[in-house]
């Protein structure tokens, strides 16, 4: 094996490694945000919850850009 050889070996290990710390970070970040969601949301759910106000502002402009896309769509098909 060349010297050159030896040294893409490293290269190569780092490129993996880099893509496997990629999907690790984003299975991470992806569990941390669907987590957070959902205690945004069962707190919008709950009246009695004390943080109810909060939580349903929080929550609100997300159910409202769902509702909109889904009317924008009916108007385009109609």
């Amino acid at each position: 094996m060349t010297k050159s050889k030896l040294v893409d070996i490293p290269e190569e290990m780092l490129a993996e490694i880099d893509l496997d710390l990629q999907n690790v970070f984003r299975e991470t970040l992806e569990a941390s945000i669907i987590n957070y969601f959902y205690k945004v949301f069962n707190g919008a759910n709950w009246k009695s919850h004390q943080d109810y106000e909060t939580a349903k502002a929080k929550v609100k402009p997300l159910v409202d850009g769902v509702i909109n896309k889904i009317l924008e769509k009916q108007n385009e098909q109609s």
